[in-house]
């Protein structure tokens, strides 16, 4: 027993004895331009009389450890930052090129190879989400094993958002609406306020002002997320328009122009503190974007191309957007009905088209509008290429900014690695 307990003291006297010379070596290339003549000196005669004890062939367990000792005063004296006391600053200085290295790796993968991409609207649903929400009420009520929100939350990234009441009153709504009294278009107004996300990073969200009574009530939320469909399953689960509501509560006298603009008179009262709205937003898809092939073949009609918008004039900002790719230089385009007719025949390429046409599920076909209003067809010119989402009745595509420059198609959606849904895969 004896014998085990001294062997395993002479190996770790061994192996602090190889970290010591490594260390060595790095202060001796960091460091000797900083070094008088004398400190090298001591410094490389500390390491060498190491090397003698640790290579001789009857290793002392009295020298070695003399000899640690010896090279770790030097260090401590003349290492600098590379044997600094602190664990991080330690780390850091030793890995420093390891970390150039991995950071180099990163960038060239995603610049060069795979880009993650977060899904910021709803423009290609049902293929992809954007945020979505899960309505809480009465009748489904919210989890309250912190089990399950755990789980809500490593699944589907669920944040919880809750709007209560500030005083006994009627819910009044601020309104954005055009068009005419047979059919009202518009939203909830929303303004943009700085935030804080995690309490660190600075982020812009909206915030929605809403009236109990004669009192305001604010919530805010993500940036590419707009409260209307939570309003809409949370006070009016009979109609799934919002555009439909806004001209029934018109006709029915609830909509007002007041000093604070137009207001829908909801007619619904909550007490004090009552919850007016409780739901969580889940994360929009995040995957993985391909950028090799475009290097060597053109992009496919159907595909899922991801793409800038720098040099789109009508969209006037930079960012990166998604959509289904339905036009090249030279092809016609046009809907009649709910099916996209490229160069005269129904378009193929992607199952999405399909189900479009048929309506299918949660499809709803293509929408005849602006660009593509009923009866007008497109010609896409050579060196663009036409772009629409999945979700057509509510995208804001080429039928609205027109052509994307080809050579701005940086890549094609491959993978969804989150969140853990039935989507979660191959992207179609």
């Amino acid at each position: 027993m004896a014998m085990f307990f001294r062997k395993n003291k002479f190996s770790k006297l061994k192996k602090e004895a190889k970290h010591l010379l490594s260390l060595g070596q790095k202060v001796y290339h960091y460091r000797r331009d900083v070094l008088t003549t004398e400190q090298v000196d001591d410094l490389l005669e500390a390491m060498d009389s190491l090397k003698v004890q640790l290579s001789g062939e009857a290793l002392k367990e009295v020298s070695l450890k003399q000899a640690n000792g010896r090279l770790d005063y030097v260090l401590s004296q003349y290492g600098g930052s590379v044997c600094s006391s602190s664990p991080l600053v330690r780390f850091l200085t030793e890995n420093t090129e390891l970390l150039i290295v991995a950071a180099i790796l990163a960038i060239g993968i995603r610049t060069f190879f795979f880009q993650p991409f977060k899904i910021p609207t709803n423009s290609m649903f049902p293929t992809y989400n954007g945020m979505t929400a899960t309505v809480f009420s009465s009748e489904n009520p919210r989890p309250s094993d912190p089990f399950d929100k755990v789980l809500r939350k490593a699944f589907f990234w669920a944040t919880p958002y809750e709007m209560v009441a500030p005083i006994r009153g009627e819910l009044k709504i601020p309104l954005s609406i055009t068009g005419n009294p047979q059919a009202l278009s518009g939203q909830i107004i929303f303004q943009p306020t700085r935030a804080r996300q995690f309490g660190i990073l600075p982020v812009v969200r909206y915030q929605y002002k809403f009236w109990v009574g004669e009192r305001p009530v604010y919530i805010n939320v993500p940036r590419d997320f707009t409260l209307d469909s939570v309003m809409l399953e949370t006070l009016y689960p009979e109609y799934d328009s919002f555009n439909t509501l806004l001209t029934d509560m018109y006709k029915a006298g609830r909509i007002k122009k007041t000093q604070y603009g137009w207001v829908l008179e909801t007619g619904k009262y909550f007490e004090k503190d009552a919850s007016i709205l409780d739901f969580d937003i889940l994360t929009g898809d995040m995957l993985f974007v391909e950028r090799v092939s475009y290097h060597f073949r053109s992009p496919k009609i159907g595909e899922p191309i991801v793409f800038r918008t720098g040099n789109i004039p009508e969209i006037n900002s930079d960012k990166y957007y998604i959509k289904r790719l339905v036009g090249l230089g030279g092809d016609t385009l046009q809907v009649r009905g709910s099916t996209l007719y490229r160069n005269g025949q129904p378009i193929e390429g992607a199952r999405a088209f399909d189900k479009n046409a048929r309506q299918e599920g949660a499809y709803q076909g293509y929408e005849n509008r602006d660009r593509l209003a009923m009866g007008k067809v497109e010609h896409v010119p050579e060196g663009y290429a036409y772009a629409m989402g999945d979700n057509s009745p509510n995208s804001a595509d080429s039928r609205i900014w027109g052509y994307v420059p080809q050579k701005d198609i940086i890549g094609r959606a491959l993978f969804i690695y989150y969140p853990f849904t039935h989507r979660w895969g191959i992207a179609e």
